[in-house]
Formats: structure tokens, sequence, C-alpha cells
């Protein structure tokens, strides 16, 4: 069952700095932080073992003087604004915004799960270059039961 988003924000479960525009019929606006783009060397690779988690290293990219960044063809991580704390009851899940995948880029996420705290995040998937504003609605979180 999907939440409602105005008792998840009153309740203090997300963190938003502008609720008003951001709380929607069904799911809650979240806003661009900051990208980071991959540094892919050959020494440089994703290890996913039992006991070692190690991926590959970070760039945080620069918005210009305008608090603008344009983006080519490639797969950016990205990190919201918002800041969720979800307690032992519910889930949470990250979609694209529909405008920003009408232009053929879509973000991908996980699944947030109970007792998660801290930032959210998502991936990047640019088809079409574009440029984003800091601050921009680029997904949506929906809270389940």
């Amino acid at each position: 069952m999907i939440l409602n988003p105005k008792k998840i924000v009153d309740a203090g479960i997300i963190i938003c700095d502008n609720p008003d525009e951001q709380i929607q019929q069904n799911w809650i606006d979240i806003t661009l932080d900051f990208i980071e783009e991959l540094q892919p060397t050959s020494r440089n690779i994703n290890i996913l073992c039992k006991n070692e988690r190690v991926h590959i290293k970070r760039k945080k990219k620069e918005f210009n003087e305008l608090n603008k960044i344009e983006l080519s063809f490639w797969t950016y991580d990205i990190v919201f604004n918002e800041k969720i704390n979800i307690p032992n009851w519910m889930c949470a899940i990250i979609h694209t915004r529909s405008t920003l995948n009408r232009g053929w880029n879509f973000i991908t996420s996980w699944l947030y799960d109970a007792w998660y705290k801290g930032i959210i995040g998502g991936i990047l998937h640019i088809n079409a270059p574009i440029i984003l504003e800091k601050w921009v609605r680029l997904a949506q979180i929906q809270f389940i039961k």
C-alpha cells in the first residue's frame, strides 16, 4: 500500500526544503544536489565478494555559475537533497519523473529498506544530452507499507 506523502513529510520520515511544492498525490518530488562521474581505469574495478565491497572511484562534477551542468551520453551517480529516516514497518522506492524520461533519460535506483537512514541517490542514465539545474526535481519517492 502506498502511504500518504503529506503524512510522511509531517512525520519527519523525509526532510524536504519545499514540501508545499514537492508533495504530490502519491509521491514526493526529490531534487538534485550533486552529480558524480565514474573514473574507471584498468586497475580500478568494482569488487563484490562476501567479505569485500569496492566500487569504482567517482569524481564530483561542478555546476557552472548559473547552477547548471551539461551532461553527455554516459551514466552518472546522482545524490538528492532530501534525507530519509524510514521506520521498521515501511520501505521506499524511487521513480524517474516523466519530464526527464520524455527526453530519453532515466534514473535507476534501489529499494530503501526499513530502518534506512540517510541520503537518497540513484544512477542517472543519459541517452540524449541534457542541461540540468541544481535543485531541479528529477525523481519521485514513494513510501510503501
